[in-house]
């Protein structure tokens, strides 16, 4: 199974458009924005190294930030959070 959302990534210079991939064994960020660095365009978290997932907003905008065992941190805009949490869920996914 492998489900995709549209998400943005959060970062210091700025929010960059993109999606979300929930596979068994991790999530993956992909864009295709050429201005940000290669290391942030294919992003993948896999679910052993996620401490947690907080919820949160930017201005009106659902956020959730993934923190990493490497003391990392990955936030993004996903715009059907809810429904994001609910395959985590269906994956036994825990954080």
């Amino acid at each position: 199974m492998k489900k995709n959302f549209a998400v943005s990534h959060v970062c210091r210079k700025g929010i960059s458009g993109g999606f979300m991939y929930v596979t068994p064994e991790r999530l993956i960020y992909q864009t295709g924005k050429v201005s940000i660095p290669k290391k942030l365009r294919n992003i993948e978290l896999p679910f052993g190294d996620v401490v947690s997932a907080e919820k949160g907003k930017l201005l009106f905008l659902p956020t959730v930030t993934f923190k990493m065992q490497d003391g990392g941190e990955f936030k993004y805009i996903i715009y059907f959070r809810k429904k994001f949490f609910d395959i985590l869920n269906e994956l036994g996914v825990k954080f």
